[in-house]
């Protein structure tokens, strides 16, 4: 059966931007898009509590809708003229060039809203009205091998609704940290948060930063081996150096250790700092394999003096002219010589 509006309620309305039904409404509950309803008719006669008394809800949860939909992009934050406290502002309608430019700009990353309790009555109408996180639950617990908390429960709904995660994104993250022996509720939290301002928000992406990671480790543990390291995992400011090398400049576990020697041979404690300089520059000059950089030492050492100053050589000082014939100045000395008497002591 097919349905549509009822002819005279076609007289007036408002506009909902198409981003919030193709986009937003399935990561949305129903108070949030009842608030974002009533945002989009009243305007700016719109307050907070005018919404929890029309929808009789308390303001707190007023303020957590609007906090979901400014997470999601769909709501701007601006300044209230009057008391100079900000306030939501809701999208205008954009004109149809500008809403074609502003459809082709990848919008930036948005922090991810703090996480909030909720009841588990809260819980329970969230998970009425999408049976898809029921199924997310479910294999959670299968993954984890545990029946979820209540607070484990808010941190996934939380990972699905603050931070962006689709849910198949976020068991193959639960996955990935109970491959890595990790699976604190503040640990998955943390790691999700990160996934989600990153713009992980696809399978193909996961499996990319994946495997970005296990190359990370890989590295490492080539590294501690090869330097005798004892910690069988990096810190997380380590594994940020050896991701950089390993799969934003290209280097291979070898050319780490070679650069772990070049290190070693001028100071005496590991730094990963000065190991980045080095490959830093072997980067930057185009070396990044052991035939490359072999070839690299080979060359002679020529400094470059016009690096990062334009000097210019100087002119070499030419003899002044003279008004004499040194030749002969030199025969006449030797026909005159000169006597210097000694001064007496």
């Amino acid at each position: 059966m097919s349905y549509t509006l009822r002819p005279h309620l076609l007289a007036s309305g408002f506009f909902v931007p198409a981003a919030v039904a193709d986009e937003h409404l399935i990561f949305s509950s129903a108070v949030p898009l009842k608030v974002l309803l009533l945002l989009l008719r009243e305007g700016a006669a719109f307050t907070e509590e005018k919404a929890a008394a029309i929808l009789k809800q308390p303001v707190s949860e007023i303020s957590d809708a609007l906090a979901f939909w400014e997470a999601r992009g769909v709501l701007l934050p601006t300044a209230d003229e009057q008391s100079g406290l900000p306030s939501v502002q809701a999208p205008a309608s954009p004109p149809p060039a500008a809403a074609a430019t502003a459809s082709a700009e990848k919008p930036l990353p948005l922090p991810t809203p703090p996480l909030r309790a909720q009841s588990e009555a809260d819980l329970c109408a969230r998970l009425t009205e999408s049976p898809a996180l029921t199924d997310l639950f479910g294999e959670a617990e299968r993954i984890l091998g545990r029946t979820l908390t209540s607070a484990t429960r808010q941190m996934l709904l939380h990972l699905h609704d603050g931070a962006g995660l689709p849910a198949e994104v976020i068991l193959m993250l639960l996955q990935h940290c109970k491959d890595d022996g990790k699976t604190g509720t503040d640990y998955i939290q943390s790691a999700g948060i990160a996934w989600g301002e990153q713009g992980i928000d696809s399978i193909e992406k996961a499996d990319e930063r994946i495997e970005q990671i296990r190359r990370s480790r890989s590295a490492w543990g080539i590294l501690a081996n090869h330097a005798g390291i004892q910690t069988p995992k990096p810190t997380r400011q380590q594994e940020k150096y050896l991701h950089t090398w390993c799969s934003e400049w290209g280097f291979s576990p070898e050319m780490v250790c070679e650069a772990y020697d070049e290190m070693a041979n001028h100071i005496a404690n590991i730094s990963f700092a000065y190991m980045d300089k080095t490959l830093r520059t072997w980067h930057e000059t185009g070396v990044h394999t052991m035939e490359e950089l072999t070839a690299y030492r080979a060359k002679p050492y020529r400094p470059d003096v016009t690096v990062g100053k334009d000097k210019k050589s100087k002119p070499k000082k030419e003899r002044p002219q003279t008004s004499y014939d040194m030749e002969e100045y030199m025969a006449f000395l030797d026909k005159n010589p000169v006597y210097t008497p000694k001064r007496k002591r």
